[in-house]
């Protein structure tokens, strides 16, 4: 949906290893290629975003019919679709 270009690629994942979220390491195959692997302390990183985003959701919701849930998720999708048909993903917005 979006376009990264490679430099921020590689930003992004340098901060990551200099973070310790990642390892880069070889593949037995191919010297050229590096394997990413997340850390022990990147999955619970993981772990505690997917935790906090499930009780935001709860609280987001309360009080919504199951109805009301479905209806709300099929405008968000198409939302999406919507924003899919741009080009590159990006809003062609004024």
């Amino acid at each position: 949906m979006f376009t990264v270009n490679r430099s921020t690629t590689s930003k992004v994942l340098k901060l990551m290893e200099q973070k310790e979220l990642i390892e880069r390491r070889s593949v037995p195959d191919d010297a050229r290629l590096k394997k990413l692997v997340l850390t022990p302390k990147a999955l619970a990183l993981h772990q505690s975003i997917v935790e906090d985003i499930d009780s935001l959701e709860t609280m987001l919701i309360q009080g919504f019919t199951e109805e009301e849930i479905q209806q709300f998720n099929a405008y968000i999708e198409r939302m999406k679709e919507n924003l899919t048909g741009k080009k590159d993903g990006e809003c062609q917005c004024k």
